[in-house]
């Protein structure tokens, strides 16, 4: 595993930190986000969440994403979403 392996999944980790903390903030209402995990080399994110009343989590997963920049914005392009 080479020094920018490492780093990516350093980056990765944080990153999902932060994003379990905002997604939680906005779905409090109806449940908690578990889990988050991503992988930034093969562009994919998978969510664990647990909805208020449900016995077990559900999972998204977000494949092949893209970063887009558009008129000086950017935004998340999710190619392919599946729940289970």
């Amino acid at each position: 595993m080479g020094i920018f392996n490492v780093f990516n999944k350093i980056k990765d980790k944080g990153v999902a930190s932060l994003l379990k903390v905002f997604i939680n903030k906005q779905i409090k209402d109806y449940g908690s986000l578990s889990s988050v995990k991503i992988d930034s080399k093969n562009k994919n994110l998978i969510l664990d969440i647990q909805l208020n009343g449900e016995k077990k989590p559900i999972q998204v997963k977000l494949d092949k994403y893209e970063i887009v920049h558009k008129n000086d914005g950017a935004f998340v392009k999710f190619n392919n979403i599946s729940a289970s």
